[in-house]
């Protein structure tokens, strides 16, 4: 575990991350308790970088809230932390997309708007486009994918879909137009429901339920933060998506082997 983090830092270093997180150089090697993943350990003030690990991989404790209780900066080291933890999540997803269904499997799929237009305020300002987010889950395994999208049309989405669902997956939607042709495009069973009329289909029991309450999740954390930069709303998207893989119950030790993976150390 040292070897690890000392690794870590050092690539860390060399791509710009440590910069603003000086406090921290040279504690980043853990005493020998935390080789086991002690929690106990993590309360002495040479393993400052383990306990921001610690308190990111909970995923429900403000920055605001680390700094106070470590003293740490707010404005550099911290958001440099995160940012790292971050970034590691969206390099494990893109090496491991989310694949998700199978024959006997529903997978729901929904598009959902996670940041509306906002008009410029001034001549300087520039106006935000609006942007959408497409996903589905399995309603067995509760695996998902989401993928932002710059358009919501069938050209659009349905390929997103035939890529992240597996064959002989049956498809549950609401009556978005772009959802027709899913048959004839993706040869997937699809089924929908009526949402001027139903929440759910009272011959069918189809719904969207399921999607639609992870998009209440997945937004969640951007009104605990009181919104987010336009730059990091797909971060955060893809933070979510890791966070739903792995168990909390094991949050700290999933987050050491994320380090691994992606820092791993020269034998």
């Amino acid at each position: 575990m040292d070897s690890l983090w000392k690794h870590v830092w050092e690539n860390a270093s060399s791509i710009g991350i440590a910069r603003g997180i000086s406090v921290a150089k040279g504690a980043v090697i853990y005493g020998k308790k935390i080789l086991t993943a002690d929690r106990k350990s993590l309360n002495t003030k040479r393993n400052i970088s383990a306990q921001v690990t610690f308190f990111w991989a909970f995923g429900d404790v403000s920055q605001a809230t680390v700094g106070e209780l470590l003293g740490l900066d707010t404005v550099h080291t911290l958001p440099n932390w995160f940012n790292m933890h971050r970034d590691l999540c969206i390099d494990w997803m893109r090496a491991n997309p989310p694949v998700i269904g199978g024959p006997g499997h529903i997978v729901q799929i929904d598009e959902s708007l996670i940041s509306k237009a906002k008009r410029a305020v001034n001549a300087r300002a520039r106006p935000v486009a609006e942007r959408w987010v497409f996903g589905g889950i399995d309603t067995t395994t509760s695996e998902a994918f989401l993928v932002e999208v710059p358009q919501r049309d069938a050209a659009t989405l349905l390929p997103v879909l035939q890529q992240h669902v597996l064959p002989g997956t049956t498809v549950w939607s609401d009556q978005w137009a772009a959802y027709r042709q899913i048959p004839q495009v993706t040869g997937l069973p699809h089924q929908t429901v009526n949402h001027s009329l139903h929440f759910v289909n009272p011959a069918t029991g189809v719904n969207t339920n399921t999607v639609e309450n992870m998009w209440r999740c997945a937004k969640d954390k951007f009104k605990r933060m009181h919104g987010t930069s336009q730059a990091h709303i797909s971060s955060y998207l893809q933070e979510f998506l890791w966070r739903r893989q792995h168990s909390r119950e094991d949050c700290f030790e999933s987050a050491v082997a994320l380090m691994r993976w992606r820092y791993p150390v020269p034998q």
